[in-house]
């Protein structure tokens, strides 16, 4: 995983930029494995109320 203050790979770096990307998908695909389950203890968050259309002027 790219650190803090890590420095993202260049173009100039062609490998490093598809390395860093797989890595990043790897994290969000991580994620939403593990939100199934915290779904299921959690809840999700209630769905606020539609907003009011704006009256014409």
């Amino acid at each position: 995983m790219l650190g803090m203050g890590e420095a993202t790979p260049s173009f100039e770096d062609p490998l490093g930029v598809l390395r860093a990307c797989h890595r990043r998908i790897a994290e969000r695909l991580d994620l939403l494995e593990r939100l199934p389950e915290h779904v299921e203890r959690h809840g999700t968050a209630p769905t606020p109320p539609p907003s009011q259309p704006r009256k014409a002027c």
